[in-house]
C-alpha cells in the first residue's frame, strides 16, 4: 500500500479530482495534512508566513501526526535505542541541541 500526502498548495480542485481518482484506481491512500490536522495546527501561531510554511512547532505536530500514521497504517516500528539505528538517537539529541540554540 502507498500513501500520497498533500500539503499546501497541491492542485487546483479540478486536478486533485482526477488525481485522486487515479489514486483510488491504483490503491493509494491519499492524505490531506490541511485537514487531517485542522484541529491540531494554528495557522497563525504554527507557520512563519500566516499559513503556508509551518515553523518548528508545526513541524512538530506534523511529523507527531505522520508518526503516528506509519506505526498505525504500516506497523512501522519504534527504532528507539535499537543499536542498528544507533545513528538516529544521535541525530535526535543533536536536533534537539540544535532546537535549543534557535528558540532563546
Amino acid at each position: 500500500m502507498y500513501s500520497l500526502l498533500q500539503t499546501s498548495g497541491f492542485y487546483s480542485c479540478t486536478d486533485l479530482r482526477s488525481e485522486l481518482q487515479w489514486m483510488e484506481l491504483h490503491k493509494i491512500n491519499f492524505i490531506d495534512l490541511n485537514l487531517e490536522l485542522k484541529k491540531n495546527i494554528n495557522w497563525k501561531k504554527d507557520t512563519v508566513d500566516g499559513g503556508d510554511h509551518l515553523n518548528i512547532k508545526g513541524a512538530q505536530k506534523t511529523t507527531a501526526y505522520l508518526g503516528e500514521y506509519l506505526k498505525n497504517e504500516y506497523g512501522l516500528p519504534d527504532r528507539r535505542g535499537d543499536q542498528k539505528y544507533k545513528q538516529w538517537d544521535n541525530d535526535v539529541l543533536e536536533y534537539h541541541k540544535l532546537l535549543k540554540l534557535n528558540t532563546k
